[in-house]
């Protein structure tokens, strides 16, 4: 790693993403609302529920 930037000032969620453009640095993140929940077998070809968040595009 060459450097460090910090975002202590920002919460960043749960990063999905990063990159760069130019100068300016694009970062996804997603805010949990509701955690998915592991089903005991699958449903619908599915293991857990979706849960629920938000998108964030951070520049």
């Amino acid at each position: 790693m060459l450097g460090k930037k910090g975002v202590g000032y920002l919460n960043t969620y749960h990063p999905q993403g990063m990159t760069k453009i130019g100068d300016l640095y694009y970062m996804s993140s997603v805010e949990i609302i509701e955690k998915p929940v592991k089903y005991d077998q699958p449903k619908d070809g599915y293991d857990r529920t979706p849960g629920k968040g938000i998108g964030h595009l951070i520049l």
